[in-house]
């Protein structure tokens, strides 16, 4: 915070850039609470989507590796 106020008070601030952001951290906040109970209804299939993502970013991240691995020896 106080690193926050530093750069406000010394112009390093892009207010326009700021506001984007803030603004859009707002609107996000209000479409998830809002789109949140909705999605709450199929929370098993989510839990399998999501699932399902995360075993499909392991195995590409462990094939890059391996590649890595084996292109060295």
């Amino acid at each position: 915070m106080a690193t926050a106020l530093n750069y406000a008070r010394s112009g390093r601030v892009d207010w326009v850039v700021a506001a984007q952001f803030i603004s859009g951290g707002v609107l996000g906040g209000i479409l998830g609470m809002l789109h949140a109970t909705r999605l709450s209804a199929g929370k098993a299939t989510l839990n399998r989507v999501f699932a399902a993502l995360i075993l499909t970013v392991a195995a590409f991240v462990i094939m890059k590796n391996l590649r890595a691995v084996i292109g060295e020896m």
